[in-house]
């Protein structure tokens, strides 16, 4: 079975296929993403805000959704000092760090422009596994946030560096949007990493099970 372990919300079918972790950016998101996973068992849902949208944080309610909802994960948050950098961000990033701690939840990291910030703020706090989706940031702070018990994400293009860096039991096969195909995904990892297909399927499929630790998996 394939997975793709970051996406997002849209008007497409959420057939069996493949399994689907579908990420929220901010709260607008939260009922229908919640509601597509109540209704079909191949998608399972993240709770959190954006680095974009870190202004419209609103803590308790993120808190009652993240408590109400027992088999949601936390995400997407993280830190971005890109060209929509947000004020304020640090502070949400950590609120939300928090509360994957207090719920045991694992959490879904956006990372760009910001690797180095990220590890210092979380090598000392992070108390459970967490996926950086697509990362494309300093391949040499991989295996310290390996050590940390991260995950990493890629998609059909691009990262050759990171992807080779990364160990194959830590890499997980992702869209980010439904202009891509998660089969793409896993094919563009195993040509890049010289492994055959089914190998790195397998392995993936292996890898996304112990970072989903709160989703139950049909073979």
């Amino acid at each position: 079975m394939l997975i793709d372990i970051h996406t997002h919300i849209d008007d497409g079918m959420y057939n069996e296929d493949h399994y689907r972790v579908i990420n929220s950016v901010d709260f607008d998101d939260f009922d229908n993403i919640l509601e597509l996973s109540k209704n079909n068992e191949y998608v399972f849902s993240a709770l959190g805000i954006h680095p974009w949208y870190a202004d419209k944080l609103e803590k308790d309610k993120l808190e009652e959704y993240v408590k109400n909802n027992e088999f949601a994960y936390i995400g997407e948050t993280g830190l971005d000092y890109g060209a929509k950098a947000c004020l304020g961000q640090e502070d949400v990033f950590m609120f939300h760090i928090e509360l994957a701690n207090k719920y045991n939840r694992p959490v879904m990291l956006h990372c760009y422009n910001a690797s180095n910030q990220m590890y210092e703020m979380i090598k000392d706090t992070v108390k459970v596994p967490f996926l950086l989706h697509k990362y494309s940031d300093d391949i040499n702070l991989i295996e310290k946030f390996v050590e940390l018990g991260a995950y990493f994400s890629y998609p059909s293009r691009g990262l050759v560096e990171q992807i080779k860096k990364t160990p194959m039991e830590r890499i997980l096969s992702e869209t980010d949007g439904k202009m891509y195909d998660v089969l793409k995904s896993v094919t563009y990892i195993s040509e890049t990493l010289g492994i055959e297909f089914e190998e790195v399927k397998k392995q993936i499929w292996k890898n996304s099970k112990n970072l989903l630790t709160l989703s139950n998996f049909k073979e």
